[in-house]
């Protein structure tokens, strides 16, 4: 079904390109995109925990895909601050400081500013899947947090490893994405189930 809606909204693109039609069409295609990926990962959540998903999951009910963009979209907005801070603090030596100093400068606060966004991105990766179990979307950052508390470096590995293996499925020929997408998703979702249960032993 996912699959089709992008198929849909290349199909609108090329036939209706330059029109309102084209562009109001789009926009749904793509609003309908984002809420049945929403759904997907929900679906993938259920199978994780053992669960058996419906249909009816892949539309989920509006308060719970408004709070998982509104969540995922925070935590990227957090996770990139480091970043627009790195490029101010350029700009700003670039107008007191001589060019030497400023490619030096500019390197040092790139690399900590690169490693900060690294760290926040590993601490809140989780929020995708806690949103779905509970629709607070402070808490599902909070929460994110205290489960990957001290795992960061084992979550650096297993996204390198998802992340090759989506880069392996796109080699050949984007088939293989077909199948390396959901099954790293699914591992995505076994890793945040162990990580929650694992907060909650040590917790107890």
């Amino acid at each position: 079904t996912l699959f089709g809606v992008q198929i849909a909204e290349q199909v609108v693109v090329k036939v209706l390109a330059g029109s309102l039609e084209g562009a109001v069409a789009g926009a749904a295609l793509v609003v309908l995109s984002i809420v049945l990926g929403i759904g997907f990962t929900l679906m993938l959540l259920r199978i994780a925990k053992g669960e058996h998903p419906v249909y009816a999951d892949l539309v989920p009910p509006m308060n719970v895909w408004i709070s998982y963009i509104g969540a995922n979209l925070l935590s990227a907005i957090i996770s990139v601050v480091p970043l627009l801070i790195a490029f101010l603090i350029c700009l700003a030596t670039y107008a007191f400081l001589p060019s030497v100093a400023v490619i030096i400068v500019c390197v040092v606060v790139a690399i900590m500013a690169f490693i900060v966004s690294a760290y926040l991105s590993l601490r809140y990766a989780m929020v995708r899947f806690v949103i779905l179990e509970d629709t607070d979307i402070i808490k599902s950052l909070r929460t994110s947090a205290k489960i990957t508390s001290g795992r960061k470096a084992w979550l650096l590995g297993f996204f390198i490893t998802i992340g090759l293996l989506n880069i392996l499925g796109a080699v050949l020929l984007l088939v293989g994405l077909l199948v390396s997408i959901p099954v790293t998703m699914l591992a995505f979702a076994h890793v945040y189930l162990k990580l929650h249960a694992h907060h909650h032993a040590s917790h107890s």
